[in-house]
């Protein structure tokens, strides 16, 4: 059914948040998990500016400009690339993948861009719990959280 079609379609973006240096270019990335043949589906890019209440449209992918990948035969596959060229603080703010499918539009979890001195990506936040042992006993003593990003300058 068409609900169940929408309740299966994701939308993954891999970058958290990218810094940049003003004239820099950055190449965010979406991948989009569907039962929906890729060729059936819309993809879009969105920027939500700070202080705005509304993200704009700003870029609409051809089917051919997305690249296939291998999940599961019930389910399509598709990596979809978008570069932006940040010169000032007009082009940053949060930048969305979304996809236009059975009448909505599902949205991924953005990317913020924004302005520095040096470069850099953040990929992610992971949870690392330091467990000790006690005769059979395991305590959670510490929950560290770590931020995997690549930096330069």
């Amino acid at each position: 059914s068409m609900r169940h079609w929408q309740l299966n379609t994701s939308v993954l973006q891999t970058a958290v948040w990218w810094s940049v240096s003003p004239g820099e270019s950055v190449t965010l990335q979406c991948t989009v998990l569907s039962e929906i043949r890729a060729a059936d589906l819309r993809v879009l890019w969105f920027r939500a500016a700070a202080g705005q209440s509304f993200p704009e449209i700003i870029y609409t992918h051809q089917n051919s400009n997305s690249r296939q990948c291998e999940i599961s035969s019930s389910t399509s596959c598709s990596l979809y690339e978008f570069s932006k060229n940040i010169l000032d603080h007009n082009h940053t703010g949060t930048y969305y993948c979304a996809v236009a499918v059975c009448g909505k539009i599902i949205f991924g979890n953005g990317t913020s861009v924004e302005l520095s001195k040096c470069s850099c990506v953040l990929l992610g936040t992971c949870s690392i719990f330091v467990l000790f042992i006690d005769g059979v006993k395991w305590f959670i003593v510490e929950k560290l959280f770590m931020q995997i990003y690549l930096q330069w300058c």
